[in-house]
């Protein structure tokens, strides 16, 4: 039988790689956690799915199904550059506020134009 006993060094690569796993881990949480920042705002205007009535939203009202998804997209795409960043994932804590306010600030102010335009002419 061959014994092995733990080395300093082998407790110090050990260590390296277990801090590197944390590091990595803690990236994939953020970028999970980024991803769902505008969720608030998406379920208030576009597709609530804990609504009673899911399709009973602002957007969904005025635009239907393929417009209001293509809508969200520009706001979503709109609001990252207000930001400064290229995606949702990449709003950095600090200025995710400002991102929630402005995404739903946009789609409120498209909805009130809209409305007050007489909204989108399906026909």
């Amino acid at each position: 039988m061959c014994e092995r006993y733990v080395t300093i060094a082998d407790l110090e690569d050990f260590k390296k790689q277990l801090i590197a796993d944390m590091k990595d881990a803690e990236v994939k949480l953020h970028e999970q956690k980024g991803n769902m920042l505008l969720v608030p705002v998406y379920h208030k205007w576009i597709h609530n799915t804990y609504a009673r009535k899911p399709f009973d939203t602002p957007f969904q009202e005025m635009f239907g199904s393929p417009l209001r998804h293509k809508i969200w997209d520009g706001v979503r795409k709109v609001t990252c550059h207000v930001v400064g960043v290229n995606t949702v994932s990449q709003i950095p804590n600090s200025r995710a506020k400002m991102a929630l306010e402005f995404a739903d600030k946009l789609c409120e102010f498209i909805y009130e134009y809209m409305k007050k335009h007489g909204g989108v002419d399906n026909g």
